[in-house]
């Protein structure tokens, strides 16, 4: 193997910005600018789901995404934490947690440690091909159902409603009987800020457009709609 490849292979990041070209990298950095400030408020998020303080979300969406700009290859893999995997470790520290009274930051860094060792251990064993019998049902029934927990369990902040509980039995029940205490501030802020958010997915670029700005000026701006939202 050349210099070059070997490069390449431990360092990819290197090959795309020589392929790239300068206007490329312009492209990545605002990417990456927008990416990295509305990681702020989803890490936050998603340490609230896993029943975590705010600042593990941070440290959680940190350090994953820097590794894998230096040392992976594709361009379009998410990488950092998500809302599936936060509700799946809430499910699993929380019993720790009361049975043994350890920190929860504790036992969320001893289950994050084992499950790395697994994925490694499947990996250099070839095991991945073992996903492919998880049928599309079953993985559609996990993503919808924490779809459906997620927003419920948002939409206490959403309405500005005190609600205890992370399952829906207590969520759904607990906001129903406390709609008289909806927090007119909040809901507006929320309901603003969400409708800011599609209006900017949907229409904005054609909009700025028809005001008389360039196309790839418009639809910078449409992607950058976000970050003025945050």
């Amino acid at each position: 193997m050349n210099p070059g490849r070997r490069t390449g292979f431990w360092l990819p990041w290197l090959a795309v910005s020589r392929a790239e070209g300068a206007a490329g990298l312009v492209a990545d950095a605002i990417a990456g600018l927008v990416v990295a400030i509305l990681l702020v408020p989803q890490a936050l998020a998603y340490a609230q789901l896993a029943a975590l303080p705010p600042q593990t979300g941070l440290y959680a969406g940190l350090l994953a995404p820097l590794a894998y700009a230096l040392c992976g290859a594709s361009r379009v893999l998410a990488v950092g934490p998500v809302a599936v995997v936060s509700l799946m470790t809430a499910a699993a520290v929380g019993p720790v947690v009361a049975a043994t009274g350890a920190e929860p930051q504790a036992v969320a860094l001893a289950l994050a440690l084992a499950v790395g060792l697994f994925s490694l251990g499947f990996a250099l064993l070839g095991l991945g091909a073992l996903a492919h019998f998880l049928s599309h049902p079953v993985i559609a029934g996990l993503m919808s159902a924490s779809a459906l927990l997620i927003a419920v369990g948002q939409a206490r902040h959403l309405l500005g409603i005190a609600v205890d509980g992370a399952t829906l039995p207590v969520l759904l029940p607990g906001l129903l009987t406390r709609l008289d205490q909806v927090n007119p501030l909040a809901l507006a802020f929320g309901a603003g800020a969400i409708a800011l958010l599609v209006l900017a997915g949907r229409g904005l670029a054609p909009l700025l457009q028809r005001l008389g700005l360039a196309g790839p000026t418009a639809r910078l701006l449409a992607r950058l709609a976000p970050v003025f939202v945050v």
